[in-house]
């Protein structure tokens, strides 16, 4: 960690230049961080799978600012974690035990801070926390967003706790047609191959996800989800020698002023937005607002990129696609394709890139 202002004159070892070196045995850092104590300040979040056979992970959170008067070391390891947690009347870490569900630790899945409902206690908006899985976070759920207030806990809190998901929860993502034999997953098939190929329509979930910022204005910040696996034609029978690309959806999941009362948000049903082609979801990235029209932007990545020789050939051109923040797209789950991005990023001239992939 280097604490600003950062100035680098010439190459350096980042070792000699830290501020403060946090060891890999405290956790997975997550992508983005945010402000868990409310005091204005940037708090540090990791993730960790912990306990007999690493079966529970543990979201771990370095309070920024003073905590209290509990210093900094320059180095931070577990140990140091597990000290100051357990002492009493701390205010410089707080430890939150998701019993079970130690693969949520898994380097594929996604860790990021956001403010998901502008909660605010005593005053102070904490922000919120997303732990999103590659596959599934639990069964038929694809994310979780942890409430910033169970994980603060209040000033002196007790530094260790147990996730209680009653409680602790904001909401539950669940995963876009959990079932094998989905019917929705066919018809959006029947929309880019022949009927009996997209019969054979399977699910291949490989899912990101990114807090895209304020996309829509309304203050909260808002999620897009990408699953590069939405449709797989890889056991169709039909195909014989023939490869397809999977298809892929990218999901834009608004923050929630209100949560439902069941937390439940459907990706398939409960999306602003909806981006689906082939070989669409490789990653998605948060941009801030480019244009400068008071919303922040978005990119949806294609996991390969080629030259498209006629209408029905599979192969997609465009390896990035951008969409401009709006505060509404329309119907309660528009779809688009990559041909509504307001910017297309390619890697050369369709002329110039060679046929096929």
């Amino acid at each position: 960690v280097l604490l600003g202002p950062v100035q680098l004159d010439d190459v350096t070892d980042i070792r000699e230049e830290a501020d403060v070196i946090i060891d890999a045995d405290v956790g997975r850092p997550a992508a983005r961080m945010g402000d868990v104590s409310g005091d204005g300040k940037t708090d540090l979040i990791f993730i960790r799978a912990d306990g007999a056979g690493l079966n529970d992970a543990v979201i771990t959170v370095i309070m920024g600012g003073d905590a209290g008067g509990i210093e900094l070391p320059r180095s931070i390891n577990r140990q140091w974690v597990i000290d100051v947690a357990a002492a009493p009347d701390q205010n410089r870490v707080r430890q939150l035990t998701l019993a079970g569900k130690g693969y949520l630790a898994a380097p594929e899945n996604d860790l990021a801070a956001l403010n998901w409902d502008d909660d605010s206690v005593d005053g102070h908006s904490h922000a919120d926390l997303l732990i999103s899985g590659n596959f599934m976070a639990d069964f038929a759920v694809q994310a979780f967003v942890l409430d910033g207030n169970a994980l603060w806990r209040g000033e002196d809190a007790a530094g260790n706790a147990t996730f209680n998901s009653a409680t602790d929860s904001l909401a539950v993502v669940v995963i876009d047609g959990w079932s094998l034999s989905d019917d929705l997953r066919t018809a959006v098939a029947g929309d880019f191959v022949a009927g009996t190929i997209a019969d054979d329509a399977a699910p291949a979930w490989n899912v990101t996800a990114a807090v895209a910022g304020d996309v829509n204005g309304d203050g909260l910040d808002d999620v897009v989800f990408a699953d590069a696996g939405y449709i797989s034609f890889a056991g169709s029978p039909d195909l014989g020698d023939t490869v397809l690309p999977n298809i892929g959806r990218a999901y834009v999941v608004t923050g929630r002023p209100t949560p439902p009362v069941d937390k439940l948000v459907f990706l398939g049903s409960d999306s602003e937005l909806i981006v689906q082609d082939f070989s669409l979801g490789g990653s998605v990235a948060a941009l801030g607002d480019i244009n400068f029209d008071g919303y922040d932007d978005f990119a949806v990545g294609r996991t390969q990129e080629g030259r498209q020789t006629a209408s029905n050939d599979p192969t997609r051109e465009g390896g990035l696609l951008i969409y401009f923040g709006k505060a509404d797209w329309g119907s309660a789950h528009t779809v688009l394709r990559p041909a509504d991005a307001d910017i297309t990023v390619r890697r050369d001239a369709a002329a110039a890139i060679p046929e096929g992939v």
